[in-house]
């Protein structure tokens, strides 16, 4: 069972009652009654243009399928998620191809991320030393820390994928 580009509607009988959000895709499919055709293992929820799986779930009715396409299915790779990182075709389910402009954005965002922990980290220890209260062990951890962070900050995202991230300190 597949359907395509789910969208809300208000149909002329509210068979299910007020107050529930009606759904009916692009060949005008109505999502509630068609939840008994969807009878294999898994449902998926998808997007439109991209095939990214954004839903996953054993009981079809437990998607929430607004602005995306529905279909089911009997076996999943292993590993699938619905974090952006699969993508459904008609040939099947296969690990999504980032193109180099993801890529980079991911290697910003990381590098973003690992710059904060770092900071975090380092805050503490350098108010320790401002305080004149330092002890050698976290002298010692704070050289590292700082390392860490110059040798982050030197990295370009722009090289995406291959950035040689440096190991964040024990």
């Amino acid at each position: 069972m597949k359907l395509v580009n789910l969208q809300r509607y208000v149909p002329e009988d509210l068979f299910l009652g007020e107050g529930i959000q009606y759904f009916i895709d692009e060949n005008g499919n109505d999502w509630f009654k068609s939840l008994p055709e969807f009878n294999k293992k898994y449902t998926l929820a998808i997007e439109n243009e991209t095939g990214i799986i954004r839903s996953i779930s054993e009981e079809a009715d437990r998607i929430y399928p607004l602005n995306l396409s529905v279909i089911d299915i009997d076996e999943l790779p292993s590993g699938c998620n619905i974090l952006g990182d699969w993508i459904y075709t008609e040939e099947g389910i296969k690990r999504r191809e980032y193109s180099l402009h993801e890529m980079i954005i991911q290697a910003q965002q990381r590098k973003s991320d690992l710059l904060m922990t770092a900071n975090n980290r380092i805050s503490p220890l350098q108010d320790a030393v401002d305080l004149d209260i330092v002890t050698e062990e976290e002298k010692r951890s704070l050289i590292t820390w700082k390392t860490y962070r110059v040798l982050l900050s030197r990295l370009d995202p722009g090289t995406a994928p291959d950035i040689d991230w440096p190991q964040p300190p024990q």
